[in-house]
């Protein structure tokens, strides 16, 4: 059975929520551009890119230690994004829209009667309609700005075989401070 998704329109009522998810879309974004030019550089140089995904990860715990600012940065939106760039393109792994965050797991997803669901990423609440309603083997969840709105994306299933190796859940992330 191959990866599904499912997108649905998500709505965010506060403008402070709309401006948390803006900075952790620009943040996200930056990780995952250089988390692929690391991968681009390694590739190039012959070494494995697992290897620069976790020399990366090491790079932004040690900078996490000395500065405020990355510190206030999820460590499972930053392990999240160096997923993705490492998966992009392998297999039947979906592709991450630009301008999305994401998590793993069925932790961040709330189905409500109505087909209703509430996604729930470090402390912001999306609320919308899935139609149908959602898969059960949900395995990521993620949320990407358009100029339209706002798109969730649910990534149930594993193929297999699948070299796509998801990662261990991590404890649940606590709200932005």
């Amino acid at each position: 059975m191959p990866y599904r998704t499912k997108s649905f329109e998500v709505k965010l009522d506060s403008p402070k929520a709309i401006m948390a998810f803006g900075i952790r879309m620009a943040v996200a974004d930056w990780i995952r551009d250089e988390v692929a030019r690391r991968i681009d550089t390694a590739d190039s140089a012959g070494i494995d890119r697992q290897t620069a995904v976790q020399r990366f990860g090491l790079e932004f715990a040690g900078c996490a230690r000395g500065y405020r600012l990355p510190r206030a940065i999820p460590p499972t939106l930053v392990q999240w994004a160096g997923f993705v760039e490492f998966n992009k393109g392998r297999g039947s792994y979906p592709t991450a829209a630009p301008h999305s965050i994401g998590s793993f797991g069925l932790d961040h997803v709330q189905s409500l009667p109505g087909d209703v669901v509430v996604v729930k990423l470090g402390g912001i609440s999306f609320a919308g309609v899935a139609e149908g309603g959602l898969p059960g083997d949900i395995c990521e969840v993620r949320v990407a700005w358009t100029p339209d709105g706002y798109m969730a994306t649910v990534v149930a299933g594993r193929p297999d075989g699948d070299d796509v190796r998801l990662p261990v859940p991590q404890e649940p992330e606590t709200q932005d401070a």
